[in-house]
Parts: structure tokens; sequence; C-alpha cells
């Protein structure tokens, strides 16, 4: 068995714990998802200073889109990535009154929808048959 110094030992301790928190920082900061709701948390000044873009991402899947319910803030640049997982009709996201054409997600692959929303509100998306959607609220 390797044996390792109380210095190395520490050190690798220390290397695993800022990992972690990192990792937590990270994450509470970005967005968080709790019941297939999607909420961006850093304020809008932070987002405003460094000129950020508010990042999501759905997938497309057999039983529609998840997480299906987002919040964002108004003025903010936002990037919705869409993964394609699925054949079906959640595979093609009509257009609404955020992006102005049909966006495809073809299966296993990413799309990108970049917007700036600018009104307050909640405002649907669905697939172009209807059968599948979720709501993004403005904040």
């Amino acid at each position: 068995m390797l044996q390792l110094s109380n210095t190395y030992k520490n050190l690798v301790i220390f290397l695993c714990v800022a990992a972690i928190i990192g990792a937590a920082m990270y994450h509470a900061v970005n967005a968080s998802v709790l019941n297939n709701e999607v909420r961006v948390m850093a304020t809008s000044g932070l987002l405003q200073n460094r000129q950020s873009v508010q990042k999501i991402t759905i997938y497309a899947t057999d039983r529609g889109y998840s997480p299906n319910k987002i919040s964002l803030q108004k003025d903010v640049p936002a990037e919705l990535t869409v993964i394609g997982n699925t054949y079906s009709c959640a595979s093609n996201i009509a257009p609404n009154k955020l992006w102005s054409d049909t966006k495809i997600i073809s299966f296993g692959n990413k799309t990108e929808i970049s917007f700036t929303p600018k009104d307050l509100g909640s405002f649907q998306f669905e697939c172009t048959g209807g059968l599948f959607g979720g709501v993004i609220e403005v904040v």
C-alpha cells in the first residue's frame, strides 16, 4: 500500500474540499432545478455589469420538455440550449413572442436559441403540433 506523508494527505483533503465547495457555489449562482422548473439565481446587477448571458439547458424528450418551467430576468440576454432526445413532436419548437422562427432539434444534437426578454410576463413555448410545451416566466 502507498504511504503518504501527512502533508500530502492534508493537501489532497484540501483540494477535494475546495473542488466540492467550488462546484456547489457554481451551481448555486447559475441556476437551480426543482420540480421541473429552472430559476436563474444571480442578481440582475451582477449579470448586467459582466455582460453575462442567462444560460439554460432543456431536453426535448418523448414526454415533452424538461424542465418545462423557466424563469429569466428581463433585459438580460438569454441562451436556451435544447438537447434533442426524441423523434417526437418535441423536436420542433414553434415561434413565439420571444423568438420568431421554428427551431428544429435533431436527435442527439444541441440547438441554441438566443434572445433577450424585453417584456415581463409568462410566455408559452410549444412543439409545432401543440402536444408538448412549457412556460418562460420573465421577471
